[in-house]
């Protein structure tokens, strides 16, 4: 990890709403200097922000107990490492109940930190413990509170079936009697189509005290839903799976969940957006269950063709549709509801057309979301069998005016340009420009302006917005800021350009004679 790439995680994750990241560490060697600079660069990455980071000891690489606690007063003191409000640092582990015991954990860990002042606020997982749940804290008294990955998925095996929170249930009851704290991971990997919207309302309607998103960027387990950069997974074939499956589109629904957990809601159906329009995601696998290679996919019988979404659409007068396609064919459709809709609609199809449209009362479409891969029925490399998921996030056609980023993934997605970092969130003469995409002989720029300033760029050009042929400044809708992009293009490439954006349900206001265009993402259509 470079510095760089710390601040982009750190920038991401504020913006989705996360409060903080567990640092999952499998080394604690002092000459694996990336690990250890990897932990400093995001520490003072988030330095100025609220943002907090812990360490989470992955026992899974026997590490040795009697060693962590020097590994962790390295960081502890940061400004920006996770504290309770009595200072004590926060601590977690990925496994260590099987192999060190109560005992141990407290003479080899807990005390010697204590005699150095420093009382770390324990909460691992331990669900590898051979008791686990039942009496854990009666077999663990010296910990803070509990912590369970493997309770965010339905159990492996060869029959599909959803993701239980017994064992959660279990933990809080039993953390809560003895005064101590209980973390609910929320995931969506493995079997369950649904699983991220099915763990979404379990979590509201347990309360649990803290829940923990894994992962940010697991690019190995395809349960990743932020960045994951080249050098973690350099070496491997971890690429050949991931590489390409942006899965940041379920932020869309992970962000308004989150604020609806903070803000006290207990069911789905409180679950609201910023933007008060509907938002959501579809999900799919692009290699169909019947590939010849499935069944080198251990538990293969559990997976399913279909369409996955998750749609959170707001209060309104207007009654919402939500249809499902697959290979452009209609395969689904459902009446919507205020908060969170979710389904999963068999009858994926090899072919491309994989897409979820919203409709309001008037069969009007308002929202879409498409997936940018075709469906296979046999992989394209008889060696691997790709089961990572696609997904589509409904916002093509209204994407934030603040949001460049997902503006720079749609033109990224739909139209495969090429990113230029070296120009990201660069000022050019005054104005917040964003210099970024290229392809063939023309380039262009996403440029944030005020409605004001967008009329006086071009008068005839508020007429073709408002649909009057004089401009029409008065009778035009306030909008607030528009972020536009603004592209010169060789001739030859309009026609394609334009057809796609139409496709994506997004519209385009032209010049009758030149080549230049504008592509304009409001925050209401």
């Amino acid at each position: 990890m470079t510095s760089t790439e710390a601040s982009q995680d750190i920038t991401d994750a504020i913006a989705a709403g996360f409060d903080g990241f567990a640092l999952n560490t499998h080394t604690i060697s002092s000459t694996d200097t990336w690990n250890t600079d990897a932990i400093n660069f995001l520490l003072d990455a988030a330095s100025g922000t609220s943002f907090k980071l812990f360490l989470s000891f992955d026992m899974s690489w026997g590490l040795d107990v009697s060693s962590l606690g020097s590994f962790l007063t390295q960081f502890s003191n940061h400004s920006q490492y996770y504290t309770t409000s009595d200072g004590r640092p926060w601590v977690s582990t990925y496994s260590g109940g099987s192999s060190v015991s109560n005992d141990q954990w407290n003479s080899e860990f807990i005390q010697p930190l204590v005699a150095q002042g420093v009382t770390p606020y324990f909460v691992p997982d331990f669900d590898d413990w051979s008791g686990y749940p039942t009496g854990f804290f009666d077999a663990f008294p010296v910990l803070d509170g509990a912590f369970s990955w493997e309770s965010a998925w339905p159990g492996a095996g060869t029959v599909a079936a959803n993701v239980s929170d017994g064992v959660d249930e279990s933990l809080i009851e039993q953390a809560h009697a003895v005064g101590k704290v209980y973390m609910m991971r929320s995931d969506w990997y493995r079997i369950g189509e649904t699983n991220l919207p099915e763990r979404i309302a379990q979590i509201l309607s347990l309360q649990p005290d803290f829940v923990e998103v894994i992962t940010w960027n697991d690019a190995g387990e395809s349960h990743y839903v932020g960045n994951f950069w080249p050098e973690q997974i350099a070496g491997t074939s971890e690429g050949d799976y991931a590489n390409g499956y942006d899965h940041t589109g379920w932020q869309q629904v992970i962000t308004p969940f989150i604020n609806a957990y903070k803000n006290g809601a207990t069911s789905v159906e409180q679950i609201t957006t910023q933007s008060g329009s509907p938002e959501g995601a579809i999900w799919y696998r692009t290699l169909l269950t019947s590939a010849s290679c499935a069944s080198t996919i251990t538990n293969y019988q559990q997976a399913e063709d279909a369409i996955n979404f998750a749609v959170i659409l707001p209060a309104s007068d207007t009654a919402y549709t939500i249809e499902v396609y697959s290979n452009d064919a209609l395969i689904g459709t459902f009446s919507g509801v205020e908060g969170l809709n979710y389904e999963s609609v068999p009858g994926l199809q090899a072919g491309s057309g994989q897409s979820i449209r919203v409709l309001d009362g008037s069969g009007n479409v308002v929202k879409t979301a498409n997936g940018t891969k075709d469906v296979l029925s046999e992989s394209s490399d008889s060696s691997m069998c790709n089961w990572n998921y696609e997904y589509g996030e409904t916002c093509w056609m209204e994407i934030p005016v603040t949001n460049a980023k997902r503006a720079i993934r749609f033109y990224r997605d739909v139209f495969q340009w090429d990113i230029d970092d070296e120009g990201y969130d660069q000022q050019v003469e005054g104005v917040e420009r964003v210099h970024f995409f290229s392809k063939g002989n023309f380039r262009g720029s996403f440029q944030l302006v005020s409605e004001e300033q967008f009329f006086n760029m071009s008068e005839a050009f508020a007429g073709a917005l408002s649909g009057e042929s004089n401009g029409g400044r008065k009778e035009q809708q306030r909008r607030g800021p528009l972020l536009g992009v603004m592209s010169t293009f060789a001739v030859e490439d309009m026609d394609e350009t334009l057809e796609k954006i139409v496709d994506r349900g997004g519209r385009v206001f032209q010049y009758v004679i030149s080549v230049l265009f504008w592509t304009i993402f409001a925050q209401r259509d």
